[in-house]
């Protein structure tokens, strides 16, 4: 499935990376909590071109900026 995934990839994209480097790159999405002015925002890391293409190519949506808000008491 990993090789299936890097060859999709690479073919669609001419890309030349290997499944580690693939896992790399969507290793750096992540999800940070912010508590400030009586909210609490979960929001989502940049995405970087690398992974928009890697996302795109896979058929994966790429998640709102704001993933949620909260008002904290």
């Amino acid at each position: 499935m990993l090789r299936a995934i890097e060859f999709k990839i690479n073919r669609q994209e001419k890309l030349n990376l290997s499944t580690d480097e693939i896992f790399n790159h969507l290793d750096k999405i992540r999800a940070v909590t912010i508590n400030a002015f009586k909210k609490r925002v979960v929001m989502r890391t940049e995405i970087t071109d690398e992974n928009n293409l890697i996302l795109r190519t896979l058929g994966i949506k790429i998640p709102n900026a704001v993933l949620e808000e909260n008002v904290v008491e």
